[in-house]
């Protein structure tokens, strides 16, 4: 026996944001963090996709299941296997900047994620003005700050 639509409505709602739109947002300020470094070929372009769909689902998903405490592990667990790499330069770019970037993208990633699981929440407890109004918020923070990385002065490599 199949759930009806209303039961599986929220879900689908929520996955989706945490999914589609995130990926959009991140993708679009990931690329623009990068370009902004003088760097039009972006450095591990469909890994770290298809890395990020895969968070959020797993950030989503333990919301859903009260784990939220799954959420750091993964943050401790995929920050375990950088570490090496934020001390040192790649093409010029301090690792403290490539650091600032993992810090940023994986943000917006628990942010969209958590969010999704908030939003299947609030649309099964009949909160519909919440499960509407902080996705809003969240796309103008993410838009905020696609703009302020388009409006900074580009940097310039050290020589």
């Amino acid at each position: 026996m199949t759930a009806p639509w209303w039961v599986l409505g929220p879900h689908v709602f929520g996955f989706l944001f945490s999914l589609v739109i995130g990926s959009m947002m991140i993708r679009a300020t990931w690329r623009e963090l990068w370009r902004n470094l003088g760097r039009e070929t972006l450095p591990w372009g469909w890994h770290t996709q298809v890395l990020g769909v895969l968070e959020r689902a797993l950030y989503t998903s333990a919301w859903l299941v009260g784990q939220p405490a799954f959420i750091v592990a993964w943050l401790a667990f995929k920050a375990a296997g950088q570490w090496k790499r934020w001390g040192e330069d790649e093409g010029g770019i301090p690792g403290r900047v490539q650091y600032n970037i993992f810090l940023v993208c994986s943000g917006l990633s628990v942010a969209y994620g958590v969010l999704g699981g908030l939003m299947i929440d609030w649309c099964r407890d009949g909160n519909i003005y919440h499960a509407a109004t902080a996705p809003v918020a969240l796309l103008i923070l993410n838009l905020y700050i696609l703009y302020k990385i388009q409006t900074a002065p580009r940097e310039e490599k050290p020589s």
